[in-house]
């Protein structure tokens, strides 16, 4: 739980910058939700069940953008490292 305990945060970011695999890990754990929304509850009527459309789709768009990049995020990642680490009270 990340929002919970920011302090973890980056510990998290570092291990991610040092192992692209986190990266596709992540964007599996994502993808399948978000394939799963959207191929069952692919709905554009009105109210909250466009809510949970457009919340599968990001899901979905997420992890294939970290599945496809893991290096290039990863690199990302080990700029933010430095930077997490120096916000920190």
């Amino acid at each position: 739980m990340v929002l919970a305990n920011l302090d973890a945060m980056p510990t998290l970011v570092e291990g991610m910058s040092q192992s692209p695999m986190l990266v596709v890990l992540a964007g599996y754990a994502a993808f399948i939700p978000g394939l799963v929304i959207v191929y069952f509850h692919n709905r554009w009527t009105g109210g909250w069940p466009v809510v949970v459309t457009v919340m599968g789709w990001l899901s979905l768009l997420i992890g294939l953008i970290l599945m496809i990049f893991p290096m290039q995020l990863a690199a990302i990642a080990s700029k933010l490292v430095p930077a997490c680490a120096g916000s920190s009270p």
